[in-house]
């Protein structure tokens, strides 16, 4: 039987097995044991930055092995939340999980870790007139405005969808200062 620390991952060997173990923002407070509903057990240990989503349901493909995992352990989450055990999100399903299902009769395990590299550099230039002499320029100090928080929201989430939304509110709020709508004009126009 396969494990994650001291996590099981597969249910016993007889049982229809289908689940995932997917990575949440820290580790819970103590060790917990949920049953969503009949077919769904999630189960967190309290030294493990994984939750593990076990299943006896029948699915034939990872994507939907992930998707019915990820629902039961949100669910499983949502449970915990309400009774103040612990406050914890599902991090990064999309670039760190483990799924395993069963299909034609073959048990699959599906390992998924990507890691992005960052690389940063610097550069500097000098502005030279043409007697040789390096030019100093001014430039103006940056003053705030509205579209500012927007953007910042944008870059500190992790949910895909919020960025994209915070991204075009900062849009937004940029095209109306420098086009206003006059009265009676429609949007479209």
């Amino acid at each position: 039987m396969a494990s994650l620390g001291n996590l099981y991952l597969t249910n016993r060997a007889d049982e229809q097995s289908v689940g995932a173990a997917l990575r949440i923002d820290k580790s819970p407070v103590e060790n917990h044991q949920i049953d969503v509903n009949d077919d769904w057990k999630v189960e967190l240990a309290d030294s493990s930055q994984y939750a593990v989503a076990r299943g006896t349901i029948d699915v034939d493909t990872e994507e939907e092995a992930l998707s019915h995992s990820h629902s039961a352990l949100q669910q499983a989450l949502d449970i915990l939340s309400i009774q103040n055990d612990d406050q914890l999100r599902v991090e990064n399903a999309d670039s760190s999980r483990i799924v395993w299902w069963e299909s034609d009769g073959s048990q699959h395990l599906r390992v998924v870790e990507i890691s992005d590299v960052s690389v940063s550099m610097e550069a500097s230039a000098t502005v030279i007139d043409e007697d040789g002499n390096e030019v100093e320029i001014e430039s103006d100090p940056t003053e705030w405005h509205e579209s500012l928080r927007y953007f910042r929201l944008a870059q500190n989430t992790d949910d895909l969808f919020d960025a994209y939304r915070n991204l075009f509110l900062a849009l937004e709020l940029i095209l109306s200062e420098r086009v206003p709508i006059n009265s009676g004009e429609r949007e479209s126009d």
